[in-house]
């Protein structure tokens, strides 16, 4: 599909990504490199409530579209533990449970290390998933957090700019991961919302894991208020054009 020229119109360019036919333009595991959780180089970073997470060995990654975390390392940040048993891993807190196949589609292994959807933990825990594009930063936040995104990417900004990759970028997918060489990378916008499908449109971008940049009218603006702080909360791109 992709092969196709790049005159498109725009509306037709975003309604394909968001229904996942570009989705599969990164082919492979986008990993970290390095030896400890002080000198790791990493792609994405994460964090809970008012915590970034530092990893050792492997990394997260973006599979499929979908954001792996390693699960010990993060689910203590949720006060929660995890059990490897016949093929099942258990991740428990109070007396919540989430049971994942290991390997499946929630649950994959990476150097002999299980990792996790971390969308899976946070629907199961009671977290939203906030996301710093600048800085690659997915958060997951509840009512426990005191930090807005902006102060915790101000807390971390110097150590995630000296652990960040610095090798040759590719272009941004926008979900945080770089396409394969090759690929066609396109970039979504919104004009003249929000308005009543605005809501739909997130729900669509949020379960693909995609970020798009909304130009907004002032009077929509006026008239949408809870469309607006979703696109802002969920890290896309906000801007007024009126």
């Amino acid at each position: 599909m992709l092969k196709k020229k790049l005159h498109y119109s725009k509306w037709l360019l975003s309604f394909l990504l968001i229904f996942g036919t570009v989705l599969s333009a990164e082919g492979g595991l986008a990993t970290a490199a390095g030896s400890t959780a002080s000198s790791v180089k990493a792609s994405v970073f994460v964090a809970v409530n008012d915590k970034l997470i530092t990893y050792d060995q492997p990394q997260p990654l973006i599979h499929n579209g979908t954001l792996f975390v390693p699960v010990a390392s993060t689910v203590s940040q949720m006060n929660a533990s995890a059990k490897y048993a016949a093929g099942k891993l258990t991740i428990s807190r109070g007396k919540q449970a989430l049971v994942l196949t290991v390997p499946g589609k929630d649950a994959i292994l990476k150097n002999g290390r299980t990792l996790v959807s971390l969308r899976k933990l946070t629907d199961k825990f009671g977290y939203q998933i906030s996301y710093n594009a600048a800085q690659s930063l997915y958060r997951a936040v509840n009512s426990s957090a005191s930090l807005t995104d902006h102060q915790l990417a101000l807390k971390y900004s110097t150590y995630i700019k000296e652990h960040k990759k610095t090798a040759v970028q590719k272009p941004s997918t926008g979900n945080g991961t770089t396409a394969q060489q090759g690929s066609k990378v396109i970039y979504i916008t919104f004009d003249d919302g929000p308005n009543a499908g605005t809501t739909r449109l997130l729900d669509v971008l949020d379960r693909n894991q995609v970020k798009a940049t909304f130009f907004m009218l002032g009077n929509n603006i006026a008239s949408h208020p809870s469309a607006v702080l979703r696109i802002v909360k969920e890290g896309h791109g906000a801007a007024c054009t009126a």
